[in-house]
């Protein structure tokens, strides 16, 4: 019994330093993506104003680097975005409601992903009671994420295919992509913070899409996961626990 009781400490104290390390990351994002989001302004500014006053006057080498100072530049800003998103997810939540995740799926890809709209399919999908705002967040970044990794292959058709179902006590959605497939070594890796397992000039990104997803889908008492084959494409499952009577509608 003592055994078990202090088993249960070690536990509870994990646990709250987890806690603890995890709001101390979420503090450090905050203040480094204000304390760095000014003079970032200041270069994007100046460097806009003197390429203005040279441009005509530059080889083509010169014009590579002023690409690859845009692209640094551009790369930053959304690293400095998904950090300060990643720091608000405890302190911007909002009320749990009934969201008709069919519509609000469809009306995202609309929205967003106008170009590509006809590549993506979506299924019928489960309602849910949830955090709408974030909700949304995690379908943008997981349809984001199966249009952005596709083959440079002019001949490959893109194709994302949306669905869900009722599992027991959870609702489970998956989005599915033709794409380049993630070796399965990777799988746990892609998840972490400010992981990326390519180059920015091959596919752009942050690296912080998928720990925003998998902490959203925490807050909603659910897991994601994925499955993935090279060459073939990957599907990214997520769940959301189900509320006391909830059903489908």
């Amino acid at each position: 019994m003592a055994g078990s009781e202090a088993l249960e400490r070690t536990v509870d104290s994990e646990d709250e330093e987890t806690r603890q390390l995890a709001k101390e990351f979420e503090e450090f994002a905050y203040a480094v993506s204000n304390n760095i989001e000014t003079p970032l302004s200041y270069i994007k500014d100046y460097h806009e104003r003197l390429i203005g006053n040279i441009a005509g006057r530059l080889s083509d080498r010169e014009r590579q680097y002023v690409d690859y100072i845009d692209g640094a530049v551009n790369s930053l800003e959304s690293m400095l975005q998904g950090m300060m998103n990643f720091s608000q997810l405890n302190t911007h939540r909002s009320p749990h409601v009934y969201v008709q995740m069919q519509p609000l799926v469809v009306d995202l890809v609309r929205q967003h992903f106008s170009d590509m709209a006809t590549c993506i399919t979506v299924q019928p999908l489960p309602n849910a009671i949830c955090e709408k705002d974030h909700i949304i967040e995690v379908w943008k970044q997981l349809i984001t994420n199966a249009l952005l990794y596709q083959p440079d292959d002019e001949a490959h058709q893109v194709r994302v295919e949306i669905s869900g179902k009722e599992d027991g006590d959870m609702f489970v959605f998956c989005v599915r992509d033709n794409g380049i497939g993630i070796e399965e070594k990777q799988w746990e890796a892609i998840f972490g913070i400010l992981r990326r397992l390519h180059r920015n000039d091959e596919y752009p990104g942050a690296g912080l899409g998928l720990s925003l997803v998998r902490k959203i889908v925490g807050q909603h008492g659910g897991k994601v996961w994925l499955e993935s084959t090279p060459g073939k494409g990957s599907a990214f499952y997520f769940t959301i626990a189900k509320k006391d009577g909830e059903i489908i509608a």
